[in-house]
């Protein structure tokens, strides 16, 4: 990630020094995980934005929500996981946490 900030093709008009189609998902969690620790809101914003419609799982989401603090997608994506056919996999388990996972059970439950 920094290769691009600090690089010659910087866009200063991009809270993260790049244009969108430079970064993947992978660059853009890492961004939001300094963003977050380093109290950068503008590069946190924009790195939300720009994850907002990758193809991250819903299990993921809820994951990255709870660690640095995005709270429109544990929402989003709880309401996901609730409504869908099958159960969380083990992996997802993991992801998510023993407290969301058995919030997940419950609520499938009750719907």
């Amino acid at each position: 990630m920094f290769v691009y900030l600090f690089s010659a093709d910087v866009d200063i008009h991009s809270p993260l020094g790049c244009p969108e189609h430079t970064l993947n998902d992978d660059e853009l969690v890492s961004a939001l995980k300094l963003a977050h620790s380093w109290k950068f809101d503008v590069v946190h914003e924009e790195a939300v934005a720009r994850l907002s419609d990758s193809k991250l799982t819903s299990a993921r989401k809820i994951q990255l929500a709870q660690l640095y603090d995005v709270p429109e997608w544990y929402a989003l994506s709880l309401h996901a996981l609730v409504l869908r056919e099958e159960c969380l996999s083990i992996e997802e388990a993991k992801e998510v946490g023993l407290e969301t996972m058995t919030l997940v059970s419950s609520l499938r439950d009750f719907w």
